[in-house]
């Protein structure tokens, strides 16, 4: 448990007093606080004169009117159809992706395999190493070097 605020927390706090004394919804409590804290901490005093600075500046300066029309667009509504739609047609695509990813992860082959030797496996559409590793030894064929 801290028994002492972080400077950076308690001039946070100033300045955000700081805020509602410039808008008059300052509490008398916090009005003390917020002066014991600028008696001692020059940062926030120096924060204090440029916002009331810019803030009297703004509050002084006219309201300029609008010489357009400013057109709020409708709110769009969704039909709970199309949500519906797209959540399923989300849930079809979740569900073939799923099983297409455990289709890949399968270790046996669902369809025919030649054994080819003791090293490998040929299901198809890919050699499958055996537990025994295998060398390939190059030979020389002429002027080709066949594998």
């Amino acid at each position: 448990m801290r028994l002492v605020r972080s400077t950076f927390d308690a001039c946070e706090s100033a300045r955000e007093l700081l805020s509602l004394q410039l808008d008059g919804e300052l509490a008398e409590l916090d009005r003390a606080r917020l002066d014991a804290h600028l008696d001692h901490c020059a940062g926030c005093r120096t924060f204090r004169d440029e916002i009331t600075g810019a803030t009297a500046t703004l509050r002084r300066t006219p309201l300029e009117e609008v010489r357009f029309r400013v057109v709020v667009p409708r709110r769009r509504l969704v039909s709970i159809r199309a949500l519906q739609a797209g959540a399923a047609a989300a849930a079809v695509a979740l569900v073939g992706g799923l099983s297409a990813i455990s289709g890949l992860m399968a270790h046996e082959a669902s369809g025919p395999s030649v054994k080819i030797g003791l090293h490998a496996t040929d299901r198809g559409d890919e050699l499958v190493p055996g537990k025994v590793r295998f060398r390939i030894s190059p030979q020389r064929t002429g002027d080709r070097i066949a594998l």
